[in-house]
């Protein structure tokens, strides 16, 4: 019986190792360029990006495989936090595998964004942006030789 269940505790093992190896990390976004030009997240079964304008945001959704993942009856909202205040923001679908909406917000170095996306029929996800990427080691190498 000890055996079956050391055999058991071993298959839990690799499947719960196999199924953080789906998962993307922060740094793992951040080190690599995401379709539209934003910035990318995991948010449950989701990839999300987001790019943020002047006064705009744009929330795409994929699968963990990148697939579009359809957007029709969902809604969201991004929550803005900067120095000069906390703005929100109703999203709506836009596209294929888009949420979008407009308000009045600046964003600094400082600041964050909160989305939330509820699709139809299924559970609402969130994640949290820092709408600027930090920069890279290699970056930091080339923006310090242009500077000297």
């Amino acid at each position: 019986m000890k055996k079956l269940s050391l055999k058991f505790a071993l298959l839990g093992a690799v499947f719960i190792a196999a199924s953080h190896a789906w998962a993307h990390s922060d740094m793992y976004f951040d080190s690599h360029a995401s379709p539209h030009g934003g910035q990318m997240r995991m948010a449950g079964p989701y990839h999300l990006e987001l790019v943020a304008g002047a006064s705009d945001v744009t929330v795409y959704v994929t699968s963990h495989t990148n697939k579009e993942i359809s957007t029709a009856g969902g809604e969201g909202k991004a929550v803005v936090k900067s120095e000069s205040g906390e703005t929100t923001i109703m999203l709506s679908e836009a596209g294929t595998n888009m949420l979008k909406g407009k308000g009045d917000f600046t964003l600094g170095p400082t600041s964050t964004v909160v989305i939330f996306v509820k699709l139809r029929e299924q559970e609402a996800q969130g994640a949290t942006f820092t709408p600027l990427k930090p920069m890279m080691p290699s970056d930091h190498h080339e923006h310090h030789e242009h500077h000297e």
